[in-house]
């Protein structure tokens, strides 16, 4: 009996092995390239490559919904949208996506300070 069970595992594993690999491969290079989408979307949230705010947003608003970013990223995404809104205008948005931030993060110094210009710019001192 003992031996009919390993041949039926060592069939089992010849069966499912080769069907799994595949999949975790496939799984590993997906995750890969949401990394690799994370990076290039940080440059263009944190304003490196001078996007102008509507780019900003929207590759911010990718990293905060992106299932691969960290609290970290997504308190520093919060925090740049922020600045993208504040440069539009939009103080009292700009303000929600710091306050959002903190509570994410409530290390992120960037956040305080910004919410805070957010606020004398609206004339709330």
């Amino acid at each position: 009996m003992p031996c009919r069970r390993a041949g039926r595992l060592a069939l089992l594993r010849g069966l499912v092995l080769p069907l799994m690999l595949p999949a975790l491969a496939a799984t590993a290079a997906a995750q890969g390239a949401k990394l690799q989408d994370i990076a290039r979307e940080l440059r263009v949230c944190g304003g490196l490559d001078g996007d102008p705010p509507e780019a900003r947003i929207r590759s911010c608003s990718a990293i905060i919904d992106s299932l691969a970013a960290t609290q970290r990223a997504r308190a520093i995404a919060l925090n740049n949208r922020g600045n993208a809104y504040n440069a539009q205008g939009d103080h009292r948005r700009a303000i929600e996506d710091y306050d959002a931030s903190v509570a994410r993060d409530p290390d992120y110094a960037s956040a305080f300070n910004n919410r805070g210009v957010a606020h004398q710019k609206l004339g709330d001192h």
